[in-house]
């Protein structure tokens, strides 16, 4: 049986209406929140509003199994954890010093730039594409490695 997301797709049109939607709702988004204060509860919100909605599109779009045997290159994941995990540290022990212009976190760091709107909205879109980007590397890679089997 066929996934439904495939046959969904497979209808003529249908791709290019997901696609100019998805553009369009960014474009929203990203308008949103130029308008709202910087560093805000409505700003807030949405940003993790966002994160869900793309998030829950991307679980629901995954196949039901992937099995990937492919080797991963330990140090690769190595460097991208240690990354990671400094960053969040630094995020935890700043918000925890008092998230001021001494100790301070990233959003603190980034205010003075982003609080122009036109600038809030161009990384707004920067941020959707690059997460979007991100899913079809993850989405060619798996059909890459299902296809090598």
């Amino acid at each position: 049986m066929a996934e439904p997301r495939a046959v969904l797709l497979s209808i003529p049109g249908v791709r290019a209406l997901t696609a100019s939607g998805a553009t369009v709702a960014a474009v929203l988004f990203a308008t949103s929140l130029s308008s709202t204060a910087s560093l805000t509860r409505p700003a807030t919100m949405l940003v993790i509003g966002a994160g869900v909605v793309l998030g829950a599109t991307w679980f629901v779009s995954q196949p039901a199994t992937i099995v990937d045997t492919a080797p991963v290159a330990t140090a690769g994941v190595a460097v991208w954890v240690i990354l990671v995990a400094a960053f969040c540290g630094w995020e935890v022990a700043a918000f925890a010093l008092g998230d001021d212009y001494e100790h301070p976190t990233f959003s603190k760091l980034a205010d003075p730039v982003l609080e122009r709107p036109p600038v809030r909205a161009l990384a707004a879109l920067g941020w959707v594409a690059w997460g979007r980007r991100l899913g079809a590397l993850a989405a060619e890679g798996a059909r890459v490695r299902e296809a090598s089997r």
